[in-house]
């Protein structure tokens, strides 16, 4: 018999008040699910208010998309927290969560973040001031009406204070007063304006002055037209030196397009700020793109049924995998980058490629699943995989190595009754963090499921029983192992720190 709530529609904001978190296998090893960690407290999860540490975000950012939005990022060294709320992306101390500077640019709501260390350029080109730059953030913004969006390039100091632009920002509220000053006496003697009118007027203006200012300011920032790839994307390579981005990124579904105009990815060199390729030859969306762990190799998923490897130092295509009778989503590198797993396909395949030669090493056994793989690990100690099918609501590990290389085991799954309210739970994130001893779990309502195999205990961080999410999060769980925190940013406009 249906149960009620398969006999009605779902949204997200009927099931964030109904849905309640409950785990049917947790981490489940050998038969047995792992133990709570005594830093967890009680033998239970942990809700929000008992995190250790809690950053309250800004409310009332200007917002340019359909619903507010966040992104956070941490410095490579752990001393900053870049958060964009909306437009507006602010730089706190790691440690006292002090704010050191606002960074205001976009005219869009600013969707991903990129924090990366400095580099000394040898170029003339380069002013002085911006050798000694000590960070720089890679802030992508949603272009309002378009696809690709901007990025910037944001210059900070040892300070976490912006040496980008000395752009002198609009006083927004007293232009706004004076230019009201200047016209109200006549609306209100001569139209008969009544009082609503000159607030919606004002409020106009605001807003269109706010946005100047951000075009002002944007103007005199390095950025560059594009989107930055997603499920999981390595973008920055490994010496923090170059980064990858998409263009022309808009599916051809609907009509194909003259080759220039397809979707290619760019390789830009954050030192000297110049672009050093493009990687030309997908036909329809670009999903996923990474550098190997030598940042010798990148690795692209693409809807048009294939997957392609090049060489990151010319730009040349090495490889071309496919096609695969479907839209492919995502993928991995190895540790050893001899390797990458690559997700795609209909039905869902999950394959293991060499690097060199392009050629299928070994499948994990999918049982013919329609359902999409787009978030996995690789384990850099172990080996071994996890990875989540939308289809099945589990995590999963393998062990592509092992005796039985395309056989994975469940190891966490939630409770199903088959109602629509357990359908519509899913992982958003599954990452080895803490050199691969730790494997952490987010789901879509911004719960944390924490596992460590040696010692077979688990953590979990959990989203209180009817507590809304207004905001759209974007970004990572960040880890700092030497104090062996998470840093999650939630729905709920905050930044919670839970020590493990």
């Amino acid at each position: 018999m249906a149960t009620k709530n398969q006999t009605q529609s779902m949204s997200r904001s009927r099931f964030l008040q109904e849905y309640r978190l409950e785990v049917e296998k947790a981490f489940l090893t050998n038969g047995r699910d792992a133990d709570w960690a005594p830093s967890n407290g009680p033998a239970g999860p942990r809700f929000w208010g008992e995190e250790d540490k809690c950053l309250e975000l800004a409310h009332d950012d200007p917002n340019k998309s359909n619903v507010p939005s966040a992104a956070m990022a941490a410095s490579p060294d752990n001393a900053y927290l870049a958060v964009a709320t909306n437009s507006v992306i602010r730089i706190y101390e790691m440690e006292t969560k002090q704010q050191r500077t606002e960074l205001v640019g976009h005219i869009g709501n600013v969707g991903t973040l990129y924090f990366v260390a400095g580099h000394a350029s040898t170029s003339a080109a380069v002013d002085v001031s911006q050798v000694r730059k000590k960070y720089v953030l890679l802030s992508e913004g949603s272009k309002v009406g378009g696809a690709d969006g901007e990025i910037i390039m944001w210059d900070l100091n040892s300070n976490g204070k912006c040496s980008s632009s000395t752009t002198m920002p609009f006083a927004v509220k007293a232009l706004t007063d004076k230019a009201m000053g200047a016209i109200a006496d006549d609306l209100t003697v001569h139209h008969e304006l009544a009082a609503k009118g000159l607030e919606t007027i004002h409020a106009g203006l605001a807003d269109m002055l706010k946005t100047a200012d951000a075009r002002n300011r944007a103007h005199k920032l390095p950025h560059v037209d594009g989107h930055f790839p997603t499920f999981g994307s390595t973008v920055v390579s490994h010496d923090g030196q170059r980064v990858i981005y998409v263009i022309h990124g808009v599916s051809t579904q609907s009509g194909m397009r003259p080759p220039d105009e397809l979707p290619q990815i760019v390789i830009f060199d954050i030192v000297s700020r110049s672009e050093r390729f493009r990687l030309k030859g997908h036909t329809d969306a670009i999903m996923w793109a990474a550098w190997s762990p030598d940042d010798k190799t990148i690795a692209i998923a693409s809807w048009d049924q294939t997957f392609s490897l090049w060489d990151a130092e010319t730009g040349a295509c090495t490889n071309i995998i496919g096609p695969t009778d479907g839209q492919n989503w995502a993928g991995t590198f190895s540790p050893d980058g001899q390797h990458a797993l690559l997700s795609g396909g209909s039905p869902t395949k999950v394959a293991i490629y060499d690097v060199q030669t392009g050629k299928e090493v070994t499948r994990l056994n999918a049982d013919g699943r329609s359902g999409w793989m787009r978030t996995v690990s690789w384990n850099v100690q172990t080996n071994a995989i996890a990875l989540y099918f939308d289809e099945t609501q589990s995590a999963q590990l393998w062990c592509p190595y092992s005796e039985q290389p395309d056989e994975g085991l469940e190891i966490l799954k939630l409770k199903d009754d088959g109602s629509m309210l357990d359908q519509f739970c899913s992982f958003t994130l599954i990452k080895w963090v803490d050199d691969g001893k730790k494997l952490v779990v987010r789901t879509n309502e911004d719960s944390l499921l924490v596992w460590e195999p040696e010692r077979h205990v688990q953590w979990r961080f959990q989203r209180p029983f009817g507590t809304a999410l207004e905001t759209y999060v974007a970004g990572d769980v960040l880890f700092r192992s030497e104090t062996q925190t998470l840093l999650s940013l939630d729905g709920d406009g905050k930044v919670r720190e839970w020590k493990l």
